[in-house]
């Protein structure tokens, strides 16, 4: 594998940005955020979002994004097996006593075990199912696991190729979770990719990334936008600095299945990083100096189509809540006139974000 991230690039890159010596720590999100928009990476910043690694918001292991890990598969098949027990035999036991009434009444067994019928399908019937395909998705899930093939890319050919989670992990590869941010200090950098497969000197930053469905072969030829090109540049500079290990690669998976691509850490992704930090500082310095500072919003409307800074949501459902501090809503009406909207953007900028939601609702200002 050539290590692409070599040390006289790093050094360079440490001089640049040590030039900077009044900056504060950025975390990798909020800088990302800076690539793809000033505001949203303002928003990014002024919320305090944390570093995890993942496009995707975390959910309950048993209902929501799978694990990744085969003993923790193995541990929530073990719950899910008593738990589906306990209400088996619970199924069980009431069925037994609805039959020793009925011997001594029917009326009173019918009429109890009606109710008792009614009761089980309003408050326990989602909870059966939901248990039941959860056991089988796990199931499913540790067969794929311990079935895999051992598999990797070709690292002397640097394009972005298809991987498979746990055909990597029996490759040789171990998955590592970090327990605190990874800070390089000249630059002054901090983030946390979501996993780190070590083998030898390999150090591979893992991230999740949600992109856009783009039919057949998309996982083999995902399109990244610069904010996630940064991204990964950013978690392989971190690696390598602060862990001494190559990472001149970055495993991908994307849209929160076992599922990705390898990419190799280019020139490209490099430039989107160094400039996007660099950006990312000089806004902030701006920011720190008038803090009515207002940055120009992104040039590409796309941009503000789909971004969650700027998705309208009713008055009364949540605050915007910026550094700990309730922001007065910016309030915008329907085209009912009838219906009143705000955004976290909107909020703090005193506009209406083009989202694609704002403009299907027609929003304009009360």
């Amino acid at each position: 594998m050539n290590q692409v991230l070599n040390e006289s690039r790093i050094s360079r890159a440490q001089q640049t940005f040590g030039e900077d010596s009044d900056a504060e720590s950025i975390g990798v999100h909020v800088m990302s955020e800076f690539v793809y928009c000033s505001r949203a990476g303002t928003l990014a910043y002024e919320s305090g979002l944390d570093d995890t690694g993942s496009d995707l918001v975390a959910a309950p292991a048993l209902g929501g994004i799978p694990s990744f890990d085969i003993d923790e598969i193995q541990a929530e098949l073990e719950q899910l097996t008593d738990s589906l027990k306990h209400l088996l035999t619970l199924f069980l036991s009431l069925a037994i006593v609805l039959t020793l009434i009925a011997v001594f009444d029917r009326t009173i067994a019918a009429v109890t075990s009606t109710s008792v019928v009614f009761g089980m399908v309003i408050s326990g019937r989602l909870y059966w199912w939901s248990q039941v395909a959860a056991y089988f998705r796990n199931k499913h899930r540790l067969k794929e696991a311990k079935e895999a093939d051992p598999l990797e890319p070709d690292w002397s050919e640097r394009t972005i190729q298809s991987v498979q989670w746990w055909e990597l992990l029996k490759s040789g590869f171990d998955s590592r979770e970090l327990n605190q941010p990874l800070h390089e200090y000249s630059a002054n950098l901090q983030g946390i990719p979501w996993r780190i497969l070590r083998r030898g000197d390999l150090h591979l930053p893992v991230v999740r990334m949600r992109v856009a469905d783009q039919g057949p072969g998309q996982r083999k030829h995902p399109r990244f936008r610069e904010q996630q090109r940064a991204r990964m540049a950013a978690y392989a500079y971190l690696v390598e600095t602060c862990q001494r290990g190559r990472a001149d690669w970055v495993i991908v998976l994307l849209n929160g299945t076992t599922e990705g691509v390898a990419v190799p850490i280019g020139e490209t992704e490099w430039e989107a990083f160094t400039q996007g930090l660099i950006h990312a500082r000089g806004e902030l310095r701006k920011l720190k100096a008038d803090k009515s500072t207002v940055p120009c919003p992104s040039e590409n409307h796309r941009a503000c189509s789909n971004c969650p800074f700027g998705r309208p949501r009713p008055i009364g459902e949540s605050p915007t809540i910026l550094g700990g501090v309730e922001v007065p809503p910016h309030l915008t009406l329907d085209r009912s006139q009838e219906r009143m909207f705000h955004s976290n953007c909107g909020d703090r900028f005193q506009w209406i974000p083009p989202h694609s939601d704002a403009e299907a609702l027609g929003l304009k200002d009360s």
